[in-house]
Parts: structure tokens; sequence; C-alpha cells
């Protein structure tokens, strides 16, 4: 997603500046995932101003990040690799579209932490190319996204057998716990929002179960709306704050920016 914003907002020239170098008034920005070995790669490609290493160069310089002496023997593959340098920023301005000031340090070092990498290629005057290569085994994960609240979490498919929409009028209780029947058969529930200590809904006319299994057993997770499939890349917890968190798998990033948090059904019910 950042790459993508600094195609549009750094890569790409103003319409009048494109018509004045020969160029079509628009801008084109390609993006193309294809499958090497046990790699996923993705390119992001766009025919903007492209990367002037001479001007890298001078940013590093001016900002202490290397001496005169480097700057001067630098190779041109090496002063592109300076982009990735934390700190540099070849834009005055932080906007919104760029990310709000991320650095493509940030980005190098995220696709480096899941085992993958990052290679730039660019002319100036002609656009860039940036290729992400992520093993396959972080690429895919399939999960069904669900809101609770104000909140959305996702659930792996692994742990979900299917979906049932209920009326609230159906719910029994049994010992003080709530259950509902299904099939002839007793499927108790189990209500994330009590979990997470989130508001009741008072509204509340007909209820989505998500059923899951676990050891042969079969409980039903109540939630507020069911959202869709997707397929998302997981982030562990792996800080000393975080790494004992009941509950949660782990968090994903979503298409728009935002994070939410995975359920682990094993560790939660």
């Amino acid at each position: 997603m950042h790459l993508l914003r600094n195609a549009v907002d750094h890569g790409i020239e103003i319409p009048e500046k494109r018509v004045e170098l020969g160029k079509k008034e628009n801008g084109a920005i390609l993006i193309t995932a294809s499958r090497q070995e046990n790699f996923v790669l993705i390119r992001i490609e766009d025919d903007g101003f492209g990367i002037d290493t001479n001007e890298i160069r001078k940013i590093a310089l001016k900002k202490g990040i290397i001496s005169r002496e480097s700057a001067e023997q630098l190779q041109e593959e090496e002063a592109m690799q300076l982009i990735f340098t934390p700190g540099l920023s070849t834009s005055d301005n932080v906007t919104d579209i760029s990310g709000r000031g991320i650095g493509m340090d940030v980005v190098k070092n995220r696709v480096e932490r899941l085992g993958g990498s990052v290679k730039v290629e660019s002319k100036p005057g002609l656009g860039s190319s940036f290729e992400l290569k992520l093993p396959l085994t972080v690429a895919v994960y399939q999960a069904i996204l669900v809101r609770v609240g104000k909140e959305k979490y996702a659930i792996p498919f692994t742990s979900i057998v299917k979906n049932i929409e209920f009326s609230s009028q159906e719910i029994k209780h049994i010992k003080g716990r709530e259950v509902i029947l299904i099939d002839n058969k007793i499927l108790p529930l189990f209500r994330l929002r009590r979990q997470f200590q989130l508001p009741d809904d008072d509204d509340e006319n007909n209820i989505f179960v998500v059923l899951v299994e676990k050891h042969g057993q079969y409980i039903g997770i109540v939630v507020d709306e069911l959202l869709g499939k997707q397929e998302v890349i997981v982030k562990s917890f792996k800080s000393k704050l975080l790494g004992n968190t009941r509950g949660f798998a782990g968090a994903t990033i979503l298409g728009d920016g935002n994070v939410i948090l995975i359920i682990d059904v094993n560790s939660l019910i």
C-alpha cells in the first residue's frame, strides 16, 4: 500500500508536466502478482519521474547519512539503495497520499521480517518499479471477517464449520449458559462481546453465529455481523508485552490500512 501511495504522490507527474515531457496526460501504475517457485512476486510499476540517483546522493550527503567521499564513489545501484535508509526522503512535504511520512526503510524491514526482499529499478524521466518477493507460506491465509460492536476481527477458516443466522428468541438457557438448538443438537454459545468486555446491544433481534470445532466439540461464536471472506497475511505477536496475549493468534493489515486482530479459537474457548 505504501509503495502504491508513493507511486501516486512521488512518481506520477502532474498532467501539465507530463504533456511537456511528451507523455500521456494521465499517468499509469501497473500492479502485477505472480508465483516463482515458493515465492510470490508483487510488482508495482509507474511511468512517472523515476528516481534521480544524483539527487539521492545530495540529500544523503546533506543529512549526514554518507560522507562526500562515499557519495562520489557510490555506484548507481548502491546509490539507489539509499532510498531505504531511515530518515531519507526526497519530499519536503509529508502528505496523506504517500503515507504520512512513513519511510521506505519501514517497507523494507517489514518485508524482510516476513522472509522476503525488495528490489528497485528506475530510469530518470521514465518511471520506477518495485518488486516484493514474499514466501508463499505467509502470502495467503484464509479467514472470515466479523464485526463485534465497532471492532472488526478475523476468524481463521481452519476452525470454522459454517455460519448461521438465528433469531435472538431462539436462544435458550441451560444451567445459566446460552445455547441454541441446531439439527436436534444443543450448541453452546460464546459471545465475543462479553469476552472482550464490549457494551451489549439492546436492539439485538437476529444473531450471527460462527460454528467452530474444537477437539470434536462444536461451539457457536456470536458476532454482530459477517463481513465476508478475506485472504490475509498474519503478523504474530513477538514482543514480551503481547507474546502471551490469550485469545489472539496475531494481527493483520487490511487493504484500507486498518489493523485487525486474528482470533485464536483454541486458546479463547
